[in-house]
């Protein structure tokens, strides 16, 4: 809850910026982030009561500033990228940081509908639809046509191509070992694994973890908080000070993370209900999944079958460090807080971005992590900072990371990967989760070489 107190707090902040191009970009970009937030229903004042002291985001007035932002939170031994991602009036703005350094400054002339057919080419090129019909919810009444001749014609590597020249800067290259993706309308949906920005014609997941942030501030107030967990100290005159009082992120090295799943709560392949529009198939994978993590808590909470309801999920919720759905999910891009959801038991089976929302609003505390394995938990409502749906719901509540799926998920090569994934959280290790996810993505792309099957989860909040 603290978390999410921090990064209102900051957003409330009202930034004065000069009239010029490069300090528009971040005046409405400033606009743009708090429509949002009150599109999906905050109260203006939830979270206001609390201040943060010390930085003030109206320092933030140019691509430089930011910057130095970056580089009073970052060392080089980090090695991080940043790439934020800016749309308004048909242009996507694409800038490149490293802390304290401006790499790329690249405007390109796109639609929003044109990105969308990308991905959607994308995912027709992967076959996601044909390969998943099986496994995929059914609305009700609606006759399921054979997917064949009449699909698009598309080459995945032409297309891979295109698409990473407008998501991948031009510096980008090995030095980075932990690229952060500010992201603006779909661009977070993109599986950014499968783009081969090296010259050996390896995938970026090879040599990169990556998370895709939910804006500038939530990229600020993370880092803040890991650095007062870590090294203390403060936000004094627009720098952040150790306890010793210096400024040099060099003095410290990174630190190697684990997540042990100390009181975790799994939500298992409800008995799915037949009084909604879709019909949902069972799915005998989820059970596995949940085994295989099972194993390594220490107490836990399951709830499966039948007794996945809503209530009982709001019981355990406050005391789970973990929350791990193993079900369906729908994503509505329409009107995501209210129809997008994770498919539980019961009368009220729906766990809507909406229901997350107002567990945050009455002060319940969120899990630190949070797991949707379930299809299209990362997806919803293009707007012009992202995408809203029931991922940004779970971060907005105050949980740090969710590991969330972009497509229509394999049964038995999630089970695999998400096992994997529970077994390199034990490990200490930089960059967590996105470094453990990176080592689970590889392991399971040597069983399942098929990008399909092993590129649909990414990381969304911010790593350690």
């Amino acid at each position: 809850m603290k978390y999410i107190l921090l990064f209102l707090i900051l957003i409330s902040s009202h930034l004065v910026f000069a009239q010029t191009a490069e300090k528009d970009v971040f005046e409405i970009y400033e606009r743009q982030y708090n429509g949002m937030i009150k599109s999906r229903g905050m109260p203006d004042s939830f979270g206001f009561t609390q201040v943060i002291g010390g930085f003030n985001t109206a320092g933030l007035k140019s691509n430089k500033d930011f910057a130095n932002v970056l580089k009073n939170l970052y060392g080089d031994k980090e090695k991080i990228g940043v790439v934020f991602f800016f749309y308004n009036e048909g242009i996507l703005h694409r800038t490149f940081f490293k802390p304290g350094k401006v790499l790329e400054e690249k405007k390109i002339k796109i639609s929003p509908q044109k990105l969308a057919e990308l991905h959607s080419d994308l995912l027709m090129a992967f076959k996601i639809q044909a390969k998943s019909a099986s496994r995929s919810p059914i609305k009700r009444g609606v006759v399921v046509k054979n997917i064949g001749s009449n699909v698009k014609k598309v080459n995945l590597e032409v297309l891979t191509k295109e698409i990473g020249n407008i998501l991948l800067p031009t510096g980008f290259d090995e030095t980075v070992k932990q690229l952060i993706v500010i992201p603006a309308l779909n661009i977070g949906t993109f599986p950014f694994h499968i783009l081969k920005p090296y010259n050996d014609n390896s995938y970026l997941i090879d040599k990169c973890s990556f998370t895709i942030s939910p804006g500038i501030v939530d990229l600020i107030v993370s880092k803040t908080v890991t650095l007062r967990e870590t090294i203390g100290g403060e936000w004094q005159n627009g720098k952040y000070l150790d306890q010793d009082g210096y400024t040099d992120r060099n003095r410290h090295l990174p630190e190697k993370r684990r997540f042990t799943l100390d009181n975790p709560l799994f939500i298992s392949n409800p008995a799915y209900p037949k009084n909604l529009e879709y019909k949902f198939p069972n799915l005998p994978g989820a059970a596995k999944e949940i085994a295989g993590a099972i194993s390594y808590a220490k107490n836990y909470y399951l709830l499966s079958g039948k007794n996945a309801t809503k209530d009982s999920v709001f019981k355990y919720w406050e005391e789970a460090d973990l929350i791990y759905f193993a079900t369906h999910g729908i994503a509505d891009e329409t009107n995501p807080i209210e129809n997008s959801y994770l498919v539980l038991s019961g009368d009220d089976a729906k766990l809507t971005a909406r229901d997350v929302m107002n567990l945050a609003v009455k002060g319940k505390s969120f899990p630190e992590m949070v797991i949707l394995s379930a299809c299209q938990t990362g997806l919803g409502k293009s707007v012009d900072v992202g995408v809203t749906g029931l991922a940004r719901s779970f971060i907005l509540g105050g949980t740090k990371q969710v590991i969330m799926s972009l497509w229509n998920v394999d049964d038995e090569a999630t089970a695999f990967l998400m096992e994997r994934f529970i077994i390199h959280l034990q490990a200490p290790n930089f960059y967590l989760p996105s470094e453990q996810l990176r080592l689970a993505i590889l392991d399971t792309k040597k069983k399942y070489p098929n990008p399909m099957y092993w590129a649909s989860f990414s990381v969304f909040g911010a790593s350690y």
